[in-house]
């Protein structure tokens, strides 16, 4: 084999390997197409007397990024959102603008406002896929103190439980693993990997983080 046909068929052998290698399991196979029968007139005919939606809703804050949760302070006619460009932003719902509020680690995402304090927000804080962060920010969950716009770690690390494997264990409250300082490594702990959905229940004693 003379090396023009080498330098054709060595190309020619690993576009078809990747192609191998790249395509689907054969257990996944496109499904029939499925025909829709004609829309009887019944069906066409009913009509709306009015369009709700645009005489229901009101666009607020075209300033404001991509969001992930809103908390509404309703009797102050503000609001706070946490963007996907990693700031909490405050909505002046008076005026229907929003300005970036604080810079957070990593991006905020859940959000809940301290049910005995309504100075404190509490948040969680993960990574955005694809973004690139400074090395000492951390996944975790958040106090935002918003009269001071100070924020306060308060759980940057987990109980490492070992040898469980299988599913996650949920442990009665009470039990289980516990490490004394939640925002500082130690052998009993790891990183918490991610944070995003966040409630408070009314009767957490919130004080505890203080």
């Amino acid at each position: 084999m003379n090396k023009k046909w080498l330098a054709f068929l060595v190309p020619v052998l690993l576009i078809a390997g990747w192609w191998i290698i790249s395509a689907p399991p054969s257990f996944i196979k496109i499904a029939p197409p499925l025909i829709l029968g004609e829309v009887d007139e019944v069906t066409v005919s009913v009509a709306t007397v009015d369009d709700y939606l645009s005489h229901s809703f009101e666009r607020l804050a075209p300033q404001l990024p991509g969001y992930d949760e809103v908390v509404l302070f309703e009797d102050q006619q503000l609001a706070f959102a946490t963007a996907i460009d990693g700031w909490i932003w405050q909505i002046d719902l008076a005026t229907g603008t929003a300005t970036q509020f604080v810079d957070t680690p990593l991006m905020p995402a859940g959000a809940r406002a301290a049910p005995d304090d309504p100075q404190k927000l509490y948040f969680c804080a993960s990574v955005l896929y694809g973004e690139t962060y400074p090395e000492d920010e951390r996944v975790g969950l958040y106090m935002l103190d918003l009269p001071s716009r100070q924020i306060t770690p308060l759980v940057l690390e987990v109980p490492q439980v070992l040898g469980l494997g299988g599913p996650p264990k949920v442990f009665a409250a009470g039990t289980g693993v516990r490490i004394q300082q939640p925002i500082q490594p130690t052998d009993a702990s790891r990183p918490l990997a991610f944070c995003n959905d966040l409630d408070v229940s009314g009767r957490w004693p919130a004080h505890l983080f203080h």
